[in-house]
């Protein structure tokens, strides 16, 4: 065997390996997506299965999750409050919403009583728990 055959073997088990290598990380970035999704399916039917209404915002206000609860306590179906701000606060209760949504963001977990309007116009008094809900 001359060095250009020699050469070319040794391009061939390197690229080999290469591959093999890759396999095995295309296998487990496969696998924690996998169980990614299965995290966030079981973190989903957890927020699903409390009894009491849960809204979620992003930064800007926004709704990003709602669970059943919510829906059936405010009248409004997913899709009409998902990506949206909500207007169902009272406005003798924006104020006092405007200071706790500070104090949430601020790091705080507030718990104070106030009330919200309902798709139908009937006024709820309610319990709010507010808290911060950061990615790691």
């Amino acid at each position: 065997m001359n060095s250009v055959e020699e050469h070319i073997l040794k391009l061939q088990q390197e690229l080999a390996q290469t591959k093999e290598a890759l396999a095995q990380q295309i296998a487990a970035g496969q696998l924690a997506e996998q169980k990614l999704r299965e995290s966030e399916s079981q973190f989903a039917a957890l927020l699903e299965a409390i009894p009491s209404p849960v809204i979620a915002y992003d930064p800007q206000g926004l709704a990003i999750f709602v669970n059943d609860a919510f829906v059936a306590t405010y009248g409004w179906s997913k899709e009409e409050v998902l990506g949206r701000q909500i207007d169902f606060v009272p406005q003798e209760e924006d104020e006092k919403t405007k200071e706790v949504w500070r104090r949430t963001f601020a790091g705080e977990k507030v718990l104070f009583e106030t009330k919200r309007l309902t798709k139908d116009g009937r006024v709820l008094d309610i319990h709010v728990k507010s808290a911060v809900f950061r990615d790691q």
